[in-house]
Formats: C-alpha cells, structure tokens, sequence
C-alpha cells in the first residue's frame, strides 16, 4: 500500500472513538475524566491502563504501553500500521482511495502469483508417489497430513527442468524464476536448471501470509547442502521475516509471550504440540529489525535454543539484540543435542511446558555460567567475570531493568552501584534518574509530545530549532512523516509512551494555552538563529549588501521583541 494522504487518517479518527474502539476489547470504568481498565499487555491487579476521551491516547502506567487508536489496534491484534489503518477505515466507513498501482506492485505481484503456483505444484507432488520419501520423513517427525496442509509443505521432484515447465506454461520468464532463486543459471548460455530437487520444501511467509521463499530439506544423506533456502529478492529479506509470523500472532496475545526457537522444523513442531506462540529466526543470528516484530508482538520472549554450545552463544546473541528493543527474554535450557523439535518429539509437551515454565532471567543464567569459570572470591578473576557482564548489559543502558541487575552485580562484586553506573555510561553519566527527568521536563520534549496528539498542531511544528540531542533523535525518526498517527508508529515502544505520558498528565482546558506558548518559544528560537546567521554574514561585508543584511536584522530583532519571554514554559 502506498502512502495516504494524512485527511483520510484524519478522517478515520474522526469517526472512531478511542473509548468505543477500546470498549470493544476491554470492560472500562469510569474515572474520573477517563476509562480505566486491567492492561490487556501486561499482567496486573490494580487498574492503569488509562483511555482519555478529550486526548484520544490510551497510555498504562505500569507498562508504558501508549497510542492513539492506530496503536492500540496494532498491539491488540498483533497487526501493522496499514493493517489496522485498513481495518479501522472499514469500520469508519472511510474509503482509503486505491489510485493507480504504484510503480513496482505489478512486479511485486506477479513474484506473490508464482510464489503461489510453485507452491501448489509442490504440494501436490508431496501427495504423488514421488512424495513418498518426503511423507516418511515428515510422518516420522510426526507430522501428519492435516499439518501437510496447514503449513503447506511439498516436495520439489528430481527433475532438472519440471518445476521450470509447469511456471512457464503459467506465464512466467526464466527471469522472474531466476531472480527468485527458483531456477540457477548453467554455463553457455544454456536453458537455466530446477535448483530445488529431490527435496521436502517448506514456504516461507510474510507477516500476511503470502510465500515469498522457500527451505528445501535434503532427503538423502549424501545429499548438500542439507537446508537449501531461496536467496534474497525483491519480496523475501531473511532477516526481517519470523517463521510462521501471521499463524503465531494470535496465539502470543493468548499465551502471553513469544517462544523463539531457531529453525523453521522447531517452530511446526512447536505449533503441532501445544505451542502455537512459536516463531523462528529462518536459523540465523536474530537480526535488530526481527527483534522489533518481536517486541511488537509481546515483551515476554522465552528463548528456547538448540542444548549445545552453538546453541546457547545464540541465544546471548539474540538476547544482546532483544536488549535493544527494551526485551529482557528468559531461556530454555535443553539437555546437549536436543532442539526444540527432537525435545518435544523424544520427551513429550508436558516435559517441555515445564522446561518453558521453568526458564530462567537470560541476565541471571549468565551471570551464573560465567560464575562457573570465574572466582569471584579471586581479584582478577572477579574483574574478567564484571567486564563481561557489564559488556552484556551495555544495551539495556537506560532501561529500569538495567538498575536492578546492577544491584545485582554490587551484590556480588562488592562495587558501588554509582561506581558500576559509571562503568556503564560513562564518566559522571550513570545518574539515569537526574537524566530522565531532565528528558522530561524539556519543554522541547512537550513541545514534541503535543504536536504529535494533534494534526492542526503537527502542521505547523518547528522541529529544526530542538537543540536537545534525545528529543532532537526522535525528531529524526518522525519528521518526514504528515500525520502524526503515522509519526507515532515510527517510534518505539518506550519513546512512543515517554511522550504519550507528557500528554496524559496535562488538564485539557490547558493543552491549547501550552502547545501556543512552546509554538512562540519555538518561533522565537527560529528567529534568534535567523539573527545569528544574519550577523555572521555581515561581518566582512559593506556597501548595499551589509545595508540590506542589517535591515533584515534589525526587522527579526524587532520580530523577537515582539514574541514576548522566552522563559513561557517551564517544568520542574
């Protein structure tokens, strides 16, 4: 979908209600000038997730979980921004105009139809007697034939040419296969050859549920390479894609956390027994922007990695990448050689429900191994041991859960807890408390968080003149965008609630005074700089050109003056 214009998202929030939508989840109560409910993204006794009918943000206070009604429908069903845009517009009754295709989705498309035909193709002959070896296989793992549906598996004959046939009658170029990977080029300008061959094959969805790759399993020992997966292309980047992501984000919102195994044979047969929450990585390293999926999906992440030693440096891996998006996961500690797949098969789900239930603080669990080769009760060995945890914390900088694993690690070590903040942040910058604070009570950082709960006011924000670095990061991420619904969707989970909270603390009958005084403190800022750049470029200069530039400045001073105070919006 290409991008809309910002009166259509206008118009869906309009007609939609951010308590009526919520309400269609949730029991709200009245409090006050707000609804109050249970957060549906955390587990809870009290009461704090707060629906605001005047600022149409729904914001919880244990969480931090925040939005407007775009978000609060992503987060609920585990959807993206367009996909819940599509919704909400159908349930508005705002038709979101098609226009013409937008160059490139007549290629896309057509890559989506032959993901789809050699799909079918495959699974058919999964079901022929050439199958035969690939139905054994995937009978022996226990994978019976309603799952040879519901996953769509295949088989991709032993031929050199059949699968290139079959598409070609369909309509589609030797290019187009070749570009997907499908077909592999021979020397001399000959007919390209079939790459998958004599194999079980496994599409790969998108977060829709479209094919867009494949995995091969080879089906004979001699056979290699043993997993055969179709390269990068126009609709498949490995490392933004989670195995099954549009199966899997029903059952997280049920199940509460994300389970996340390595291969694409873990994660369907997690789904067969009992695990339907699974998702997998395609066996590669957890990339940043899989990470973010992930903690869209839910901030509980249960890793469960294969038992061995390559196994368990993955999962600190992924865990050091989860960090970053603010997700502290918890680990399964399977025996040496089992994966998830040979575990659930060999020992049963109710021995791996207890092995999930059981999962340890990924912090704690290395803390504990790296005990195991150092002594703490040794200066030296106690100094190894902290340089390595403090190196594996580093991303959580920032984070409250950074602050209690530090108590920890004092604990252990006997360091003060300034001392390891230090270490951590730098010279004199481990006061995170001082410096959260001061995030929020910049009035930039209000100035920011009322533009974006208000299109009239986004129009006219002045983001060059922010000079504080943090809010001015934010400002980055979000400038490009023309409606802040979209904006807001652009940041992560932990900026998006920072600002939606500034909003929430702030009486209505005062938001449109305030948003006015940060504007003129803006507007004065613009001018101010205008002035400074005016007399630098006077300097040097005379005659008709430096009258000209001094006019100017004398007109700016004149504007300045004219805004008032600068001091018209403080917090403390």
């Amino acid at each position: 979908m290409g991008r809309v214009a910002p009166d259509i998202l206008e118009e869906i929030k309009e007609r939609i209600d951010i308590v009526q939508l919520v309400s269609q989840y949730l029991p709200l109560k009245r409090a006050g000038r707000n609804f109050k409910a249970l957060c549906p993204f955390h587990v809870e006794k009290t009461p704090s997730f707060t629906v605001s009918p005047e600022k149409q943000f729904f914001h919880c206070f244990g969480c931090g979980a925040s939005g407007d009604i775009f978000q609060f429908l992503m987060r609920m069903e585990n959807i993206t921004f367009p996909e819940a845009m599509e919704k909400l517009a159908e349930q508005a009754g705002v038709e979101i105009p098609k226009g013409r295709e937008e160059e490139g989705d007549g290629e896309r498309n057509r890559l989506y139809y032959l993901h789809k035909v050699a799909t079918d193709y495959f699974h058919q002959a999964l079901l022929s007697p050439p199958g035969q070896k690939a139905r054994e296989l995937v009978l022996s793992r226990g994978i019976g034939s309603s799952a040879w549906e519901t996953f769509q598996l295949g088989y991709a004959p032993d031929s050199w040419d059949r699968l290139r046939d079959v598409l070609k009658a369909k309509g589609f170029t030797a290019a187009e296969m070749l570009s997907v990977g499908l077909l592999g080029e021979r020397e001399g300008g000959r007919d390209p050859y079939v790459k998958f061959r004599h194999r079980l094959m496994i599409p790969i969805w998108d977060s829709k549920g479209r094919v867009v790759a494949f995995g091969g399993r080879a089906l004979d020992p001699n056979q290699e390479p043993k997993y055969l997966n179709s390269p990068e292309h126009l609709l498949f980047k490995k490392g933004e894609i989670l195995y099954p992501f549009h199966m899997a984000r029903k059952a997280v919102r049920d199940m509460g956390y994300v389970l996340l195994v390595e291969g694409y044979m873990d994660a369907i047969t997690c789904h067969l027994r009992g695990f339907p929450n699974a998702l997998a990585a395609l066996g590669t390293a957890l990339t940043p922007s899989q990470a973010r999926k992930v903690a869209r999906l839910s901030r509980e992440v249960v890793l469960a990695y294969d038992g061995d030693d390559a196994g368990r440096k993955a999962a600190l891996r992924a865990a050091s990448v989860l960090f970053q998006v603010g997700v502290v996961p918890r680990v399964v500690l399977l025996p040496p050689g089992e994966d998830p797949d040979s575990f659930l098969r060999n020992r049963g789900q109710g021995t791996f429900a207890s092995l999930v239930e059981g999962a340890e603080d990924v912090v704690l669990w290395y803390m504990a191994e790296l005990e195991s080769l150092h002594s703490l009760s040794h200066p030296r060995e106690r100094a190894r041991w902290l340089k390595e945890v403090l190196g594996f914390l580093a991303p959580l900088k920032g984070s409250l859960d950074l602050e209690s694993y530090l108590v920890e690690v004092a604990s252990k070590t006997g360091v003060t807890l300034e001392g390891l903040k230090r270490e951590i942040y730098g010279g004199g910058k481990g006061k995170v408390g001082k410096t959260s604070r001061a995030i929020m009570g910049s009035w930039e950082m209000l100035y920011l968080a009322l533009a974006l709960s208000n299109p009239r006011w986004w129009r006219v924000f002045k983001g060059e003149v922010l000079e504080d670095a943090f809010v001015h990061s934010l400002w980055e991420k979000v400038k490009g965008e023309d409606d802040p619904s979209l904006a807001l969707s652009m940041l992560d989970d932990k900026e998006r609630s920072l600002l939606v909270a500034k909003v929430m603390e702030i009486p209505e009958e005062g938001v449109e005074d305030l948003f006015a005084s940060c504007h003129r403190r803006a507007e004065r800022k613009a001018l101010e700089r205008e002035a400074r750049r005016l007399k630098m470029n006077m300097e040097g200069v005379s005659g008709d050109e430096r009258e000209h530039l001094l006019a100017r400045y004398i007109e700016i001073m004149k504007s300045i003056k004219g805004t008032g105070e600068e001091g018209v919006y403080e917090t403390h």
